[in-house]
């Protein structure tokens, strides 16, 4: 659901599913400051709504509008089946006219074709049809009209009957068959859904290579505990021999030379131990090495990968003749980093 604030988009979704599921206000403000979905059973069937912020509201940037239309996209995966253009009864302002214009540059023109216009304040008609309104209503607003397909449907979400919701879902369907069932698609944004997966995969391979590297770091401190407990044992055990040694000095040459025979054997040992913690430190060092290599090599691909789909989407935009404005080129920039 698209359009300015205030033309009752939020009421209207309610409508739709039947529940109080969007928060609704009567005020010039936008209530609804990101996209937001909820999914009923209506006439037996799972619908999916998604109410948008106003597209003129002042509060909101185009950047930050810009972001939200690519995160409705992502909501409706793999692609919504229509917009619905929300605009009430009265008369059709500037506002109106730059909020469509908004809708066509960011979605481009083939969102057209999945587009339907839903007047809200059907009360307003009194005793005239919606047929009626639109054949009396101005040059801009049939333009408009006649830009959707000639399809429209009419609320009064003062009226709680479901006849109105019935009749709006046998239009989408219709649409929908014309469509070839078909829901609505972008090169772009499915490009976008390629490189998030891409990107996605090097990030688990990166984390597994963190996880990698927190075990050898875990193990090379295990080892460092039963070293540090060894030498202290050593010593230990070198204290005692000493100990032995002075007071057998006097009494027993052999014997002297026997423990200082078993000194020299628990001081190569010592030694030995050294060395297998210095060969230990030298292999932990080169897996970190490898590691930062593998990393820098990961972060490499991932900004080519980066600079390939920035050149693909400038690429099919200027095929398309639907060039990108600078706001959106920012945003997908952003949404690639």
């Amino acid at each position: 659901m698209m359009g300015k604030t205030g033309v009752g988009k939020s009421t209207s979704g309610n409508t739709i599913l039947g529940q109080e599921v969007f928060q609704k206000e009567t005020s010039s403000k936008s209530v609804t400051r990101e996209c937001k979905k909820a999914t009923e059973i209506v006439d037996n069937k799972e619908i999916t709504v998604v109410d948008t912020p106003g597209w003129c509201d002042a509060d909101l940037s185009d950047e930050e509008l810009i972001k939200e239309a690519f995160k409705c996209i992502d909501m409706s995966y793999p692609g919504p089946h229509v917009f619905l253009l929300i605009l009430a009864i009265g008369r059709f302002t500037e506002e109106e006219k730059e909020a469509v214009e908004k809708i066509q540059e960011v979605f481009g023109e083939n969102a057209i074709k999945y587009t339907m216009i839903l007047f809200t304040r059907g009360d307003d008609l009194e005793d005239k049809s919606i047929d009626e309104y639109i054949r009396e209503a101005e040059v801009d607003l049939k333009a408009v009209v006649d830009m959707c397909g000639g399809r429209y449907h009419v609320f009064n979400n003062r009226d709680k009957s479901h006849q109105q919701v019935s009749a709006l879902i046998q239009k989408i369907q219709n649409m929908v068959r014309d469509n070839n069932g078909q829901y609505f698609s972008n090169k772009t944004y499915e490009i976008l859904g390629e490189h998030k997966k891409t990107q996605g995969d090097l990030q688990q391979q990166m984390q597994a290579a963190e996880q990698e590297k927190d075990i050898n770091i875990a193990e090379f401190q295990r080892m460092m505990e039963v070293f540090d407990q060894e030498m202290q044992q050593l010593k230990l055990r070198e204290s005692q021999l000493q100990e032995q040694l002075r007071s057998l000095e006097t009494k027993n040459t052999d014997r002297i030379s026997c423990m200082r025979t078993e000194l020299e054997k628990q001081k190569n040992r010592e030694e030995t131990l050294k060395q297998q913690f210095s060969l230990k430190e030298a292999e932990l060092k080169s897996i970190n090495e490898k590691h930062n290599h593998r990393m820098d090599e990961k972060l490499q691909r991932l900004h080519m990968e980066n600079q390939n789909i920035l050149t693909k989407i400038q690429e099919l935009q200027l095929k398309q003749h639907q060039p990108f404005s600078k706001a959106a080129l920012n945003n997908i920039r952003c949404n690639i980093s």
